[in-house]
């Protein structure tokens, strides 16, 4: 939720540069009569010269600003169309609207002829009037797709030209474009960016399939978000017939010489050999600060013939000795590639080398996940144009991370290593720092002054058949009593990796990752809450654990419910991290007014796909009743630890989403109270900021909610019922549910106040300090009653645990 409501926003104080910049005469108030702020764009035909026209003749009524709607169907460009209107929006057709830029046979042409002959052949969209927006459409058979700053040819023209490259990038002032949910396929460069913003040109939520680049970044400030890449048919991309490395920032020649302040996070990347490239080619050149976060990326080709090791014949299979995430200084003296951050990643798959920091220093490789990382046997015979650098990592062969000479002053910090053929680290560089989990890593030193250390979290990754699929876990050791943590949706066993640790000391400490998440394969029985729970049955018996204590957060208070339940006899107790705070409670329910609710989530990226996995794990939470739920008189038998704030809730309240999104004075008083985190402080924001709450109705996608949304906001009486809905009829089913909960529960609960606000549940990662003492307390008190229990059953013994 909390990252789905960081969103970038536009400065309305742009739209005056924007105007200086394109030398027009944009003032809305003096526009031109047959300006509009909807224009729609003919249907297609399917002949470039039509085709081509009807766009150019909407751009040329629409106003700043306005929307340019175009139909269904595919439309032929044939050539570059320049955008120039400011803060205008390119909007697809539900239906769907693909931009064709060129035949498959003339996009081979081109490519394989003097491009600078012609730099505007099979280029698509370009945008060069400051904020703009391009939205629902597919692009396909294109040099570039999609090229966002001014002006690709004039970059071309400078270097045919004969100077160093440099040009006026126009807009670089602007900043603020959008690029969602678009579909490029069969293009060699789906997206390139010239520009430097102070605003970043936000990319998200876009599908890229067989290109042989996505992206391509020169100069700063680029988000690129949440996007989908992959090479199903690799033989599809133009030209090549493979794909080439998947996301790469660096300067354009000498004209751009920063390539600073990107990120790249959330993206799911498939088939790509080299997935990301920051470097630096020539002299004089500083890309800093950039931020590669939290990407799943699988490195091994879809289709085995582009891998093979002796295809390199005219260097259209370079990649075959490229790696999936490289910084890379190929310059040498005069560039600078530091302080860039590689963090939270699982990379799996790499042939050779994983991650190279090539002449690079001060950059920080923190808590990724490298995995499956094979020899490349035997290494290709590189044609003689290739950079000596290409294969400078040949001693490091089937290593995770290569640090090179002359790269010094990096962190390589608490990283997780699995099958890896060679060594996980393979030092050349100085003064380096490693920080490894666990002595079982060995890094190999070839440098100078380099420093170690070794942070025993006391836990080993590890994976077990169980019920038939094969489940990942963490080991934290230790002996007696079984603890084992059941992780929330969205996460894996690695959330506990910095906690289960500080009760190995007396208990066996276990994190497991459920089935269909993280590495734990899928599980047939799907995300019902019965199937969840089974499975971790399925998982004591595999390690022959007769009864444990289970904790979780979120969603595991389901889980751990029904086994508490189903099956005490296995269940020694229970610990609720995010208090009594139920999963769902649709017993008393039964919809909200107005369809607010609905439409609010819909709005904030919460609308139910049926094809979604997501939408399947909501389905399946939602089927689920507890037994307490259905009959009063029902008990839970175990021991139960729970957590109550300072205010006596047991965790978060059901909010009114539809209220904040709308900034509603309602929820002021509940504002006030949580602690700051994203979310709250986004919901403050709605509710104080008035331009910002209409930038935010304004950029809600689906027409129908943003009129919805838009309406209610000037709606007070209406807001007012909503609110009165929320207290009489939704709070009180939550204090209702857990009030059966702790019914159930009765004598067996023991309730902790915190001094906190609210509880988040996830006081484990944040603040473990206020918990952790009452955990062990609880652990003592069922270590106590476990002991009472074997001493009246003869045939029960310790090794029950």
């Amino acid at each position: 939720m909390k990252e789905q409501l960081h969103l970038f926003f536009l400065k309305a104080a742009m739209c005056t540069a924007v105007v200086l910049m394109l030398g027009v005469h944009q003032d809305r108030a003096l526009a031109h009569p047959t300006q509009s702020d909807t224009v729609h764009v003919a249907p297609p035909t399917g002949e470039r010269e039509t085709d081509r026209a009807s766009i150019l003749a909407a751009l040329n009524r629409v106003a700043p600003g306005g929307s340019v709607q175009f139909a269904a169907g595919t439309y032929v460009i044939g050539e570059t169309v320049s955008v120039q209107v400011p803060r205008v929006t390119l909007q697809g057709h539900p239906e769907g609207t693909t931009l064709r830029v060129c035949d498959p046979s003339e996009l081979i042409d081109v490519r394989m002829a003097d491009l600078f002959a012609d730099p505007l052949a099979c280029i698509g969209l370009e945008l060069i009037g400051g904020p703009q927006t391009v939205r629902g459409f597919s692009f396909e058979h294109a040099f570039h797709a999609l090229n966002i700053g001014c002006c690709y040819a004039e970059a071309i023209a400078a270097l045919e030209d004969g100077g160093d490259g440099a040009f006026e990038a126009r807009g670089s002032d602007i900043g603020g474009y959008r690029v969602e949910n678009n579909t490029f396929a069969n293009l060699i460069n789906a997206i390139r960016v010239l520009g430097n913003w102070p605003d970043p040109a936000v990319i998200r939520r876009n599908t890229f399939v067989n290109t042989f680049h996505a992206l391509v970044v020169h100069g700063r400030t680029v988000h690129f978000l949440d996007n989908d890449i992959s090479a199903p048919a690799a033989d599809l991309v133009p030209v090549y017939g493979h794909p080439g490395y998947a996301l790469a920032i660096l300067p354009w020649r000498t004209g751009l010489s920063d390539c600073s302040d990107n990120v790249v996070a959330g993206n799911r990347i498939q088939g790509y050999p080299e997935v990301l490239s920051i470097s630096a080619g020539r002299p004089g050149v500083r890309c800093l600060r950039n931020v590669f976060r939290e990407n799943i990326i699988d490195a091994r080709p879809s289709n085995p013939d582009f891998a093979s090791p002796g295809r390199v014949e005219d260097g259209s299979a370079d990649y075959v000795v490229w790696v999936p995430v490289s910084l890379r200084n190929q310059a040498g003296d005069g560039s600078e590639i530091a302080d860039n951050l590689v963090e939270g990643n699982q990379i799996a798959g790499a042939e050779g080398l994983a991650l190279e920091i090539h002449n690079a220093s001060r950059n920080h490789i923190v808590n990724n996940r490298i995995t499956s990382v094979t020899r490349r046997e035997p290494l290709p015979e590189l044609p003689d144009f290739f950079p000596d650098t290409v294969l400078a990592w040949t001693d490091a062969n089937g290593s995770a991370i290569w640090v090179s000479p002359g790269s010094d002053g990096n962190e390589i910090v608490d990283n997780t290593f699995e099958e890896i053929a060679s060594h996980p680290v393979v030092l050349e560089g100085d003064s380096n720092f490693v920080q490894m989990l666990n002595g079982v890593d060995v890094v190999r030193d070839l440098g100078n002054g380099n420093r170690f250390t070794e942070l025993n979290r006391a836990y080993e990754s590890k994976f077990i058949e169980a019920g038939g699929v094969r489940l990942h876990y963490l080991d934290f050791g230790g002996e007696g009593l079984p603890l084992i943590f059941i992780h929330s949706e969205s996460w894996d066993a690695f959330t506990y990796k910095d906690f289960g640790s500080q009760f190995a000391d007396r208990y066996r400490v276990l994190a497991v990752t459920r089935p269909g998440y993280g590495q734990s394969e899928f599980r047939e029985e799907g995300f019902s809450v019965p199937g969840q729970a089974e499975s971790l049955l399925d998982f004591m018996d595999a390690l022959e654990i007769d009864r444990a204590v289970f904790a979780g957060n979120s969603s595991p208070t389901a889980y751990i419910t029904y086994l508490a339940e189903h099956h005490p006899e296995r269940v020694a107790g229970v610990i609720y991290l995010s208090g009594l705070n139920l999963v769902r409670t649709n017993k008393f329910i039964n919809g909200y007014p107005f369809e607010a609710e609905e439409m609010a989530r819909r709005a904030m990226g919460r609308a139910i796909d049926t094809d979604s996995l997501m939408a399947e794990r909501t389905r399946m939470l939602d089927a689920y009743e507890p037994e307490f739920m259905q009959d009063e008189n029902s008990e839970i038998t175990v021991p139960a630890l729970a957590f109550t704030a300072r205010s006596g809730s047991l965790g978060w309240e059901e909010l009114s989403f539809s209220l904040l999104l709308v900034g509603s004075p309602l929820l002021s008083e509940y504002l006030d109270d949580p602690p700051d985190s994203p979310f709250i402080n986004y919901a403050r924001r709605l509710a104080a900021d008035e331009e910002f709450r209409l930038q935010q109705l304004e950029q809600i996608e689906d027409s129908l909610v943003r009129a919805f949304m838009t309406d209610f906001a000037d709606d007070p009486a209406r807001q007012e019922k909503v609110q009165q809905y929320h207290n009489e009829i939704v709070l009180p089913a939550r204090i209702t549910g857990r009030e059966r909960f702790q019914q159930a529960l009765g004598e067996n609960l023991r309730l902790v106040s915190l001094d906190i606000s609210a509880i988040e549940g996830y006081e484990y990662r944040d603040s473990p300090e206020l918990i952790v003492h009452h955990i062990r307390s609880f652990l003592e008190e069922v270590e106590r009653l476990e002991h009472e229990r074997q001493s009246t059953n003869p045939a029960s013994t310790q090794n029950d645990y």
